[in-house]
Order: C-alpha cells, then structure tokens, then sequence
C-alpha cells in the first residue's frame, strides 16, 4: 500500500465501530456493479428463492448467520 492509503487505513481503523461500519458502508454504496454481476446476483437469489419456496432447504434467521460468521472469523484471527 501507498503511504496515503497506509495512513487513511489506520485513521479508518481507530474509528468507533459504528464509524467504521459507516465508512464501510459509504464505501461499497460507491461501487457500481457491472450488468453481468447484477444479472449473476439475480440469478443466484431467484435459485434461492425457489429452493425455499419448494422446501427443499430452509432458511437460516439472520441472527443465527451473523453469529456464526462472527465466530468463523474470530477463530481466522486466533490461527
């Protein structure tokens, strides 16, 4: 990394949380994804969708995800 981007990157990093989940938030909003991403998203939840509505899986309360997701990367940083 450039020194610019070193030093943005830890004042980001020192942000409260909140701040930092903000930035990354206005970050990714200015992000323009291409037609093809869009498409191969749309793709991907219309699969979903039917997959649920058929009952062939059921979904999994968004608590339950982020508490999971939570977990897989705490133990990523203790390896």
């Amino acid at each position: 990394m450039t020194a610019t981007l070193d030093t943005v990157l830890d004042e980001a990093l020192a942000l409260p949380e909140q701040s930092r989940m903000a930035l990354v938030e206005s970050i990714l909003a200015s992000f323009e994804p291409s037609p093809e991403v869009v498409e191969d998203q749309l793709s991907v939840v219309r699969t979903r969708k039917a997959e649920i509505d058929s009952g062939a899986v059921a979904p999994i309360p968004g608590e339950v995800v982020a508490a999971e997701v939570r977990a897989a990367l705490e133990a990523a940083r203790t390896r």
